[in-house]
């Protein structure tokens, strides 16, 4: 609800950006395929597979867009970034986190167990803190294209390899995450708090720029090409738990060509012809509302 709320444009306050529309919407399918399949079957291989060919396919879909939840948070900042937001925006995101986190916590919580040992890190308090972050980067810009420039130098890290310097699992776990057979981190804050600054001062720059020229775009197709291969490896993503770690522990290149790709789609989107073009196309006028 909040998310369609800001992806209106900003310089024509009834109009909304389509194309943002319509990647929010597909986005969210992998999303649910994926959660669904975990929540249900928790397997790589779900016996469901051997009586049901279409599932197959379904899955297969969702492999091809497994990077789909960074991206839809990654589109969320961009649009945090991109258009004016008031504090009562940032009270009421909060309150929803909070709510959602509450639901998730008492579900899954034990009798006799403390809050220290209940807690888990997920996409919750991990988007409380990103989005506190970006709530104190957006009174100056000069630290928001600073943070922008960090975020982007994060993903260089050696990130994979920094478990040593914490002793302590739960300050792993959120931190750099955990990869083992009993534990899949989700949403560790390196490198993924790198995203949302990246993406956040990529929506800020835009904002008030008129970069829409078709030079743009052939550069974009141009580096694109040259990483293209480098998307083969999402292909290969697993089903079950596995995702989250699958797609933390991947090649530098595959990531930042998934990213390329994300500021390639964003920009795009706020061509004037592409929204024009948009327009007319009623499946992509109803994702609006979805």
């Amino acid at each position: 609800m909040i998310l369609s709320s800001i992806t209106r444009n900003s310089s024509t306050p009834k109009d909304r950006v389509l194309l943002l529309d319509f990647l929010k919407f597909f986005f969210i399918i992998p999303i649910v395929i994926f959660h669904t399949n975990e929540s249900i079957f928790g397997s790589n291989i779900p016996p469901i597979l051997e009586n049901t060919w279409l599932y197959k396919y379904i899955l297969n879909f969702a492999e091809m867009f497994s990077f789909s939840g960074q991206s839809i948070v990654a589109l969320f900042c961009f649009l945090i970034g991109y258009r004016e937001l008031k504090m009562e925006f940032f009270r009421r995101l909060f309150l929803i986190l909070i709510v959602g986190y509450l639901v998730v916590f008492y579900a899954y919580s034990e009798v006799n167990q403390t809050i220290l040992n209940t807690f888990e890190w997920d996409i919750y308090p991990f988007l409380a803190v990103s989005f506190a972050t970006l709530f104190i980067l957006k009174t100056n810009k000069t630290l928001t294209y600073f943070f922008g420039i960090v975020g982007a130098f994060v993903f260089f890290l050696p990130y994979q390899n920094m478990s040593s310097l914490i002793i302590d699992n739960k300050w792993n776990e959120i931190f750099w995450g955990i990869c083992q057979a009993q534990k899949q981190s989700s949403w560790p804050l390196i490198p993924y708090l790198g995203l949302t600054w990246l993406f956040f001062s990529w929506g800020t720059f835009l904002k008030n720029k008129n970069l829409y020229s078709n030079r743009i775009l052939f550069f974009y197709a141009f580096l694109l090409a040259l990483v293209l291969p480098s998307f083969s490896y999402f292909l290969n993503a697993p089903d079950g738990e596995g995702l989250y770690c699958f797609i933390l522990k991947a090649p530098l290149i595959s990531t930042l060509a998934y990213i390329l790709l994300l500021f390639f789609l964003f920009h795009l989107s706020l061509y004037p012809k592409v929204q024009k073009i948009l327009k007319k196309n009623y499946f992509i006028v109803f994702t609006k509302s979805a």
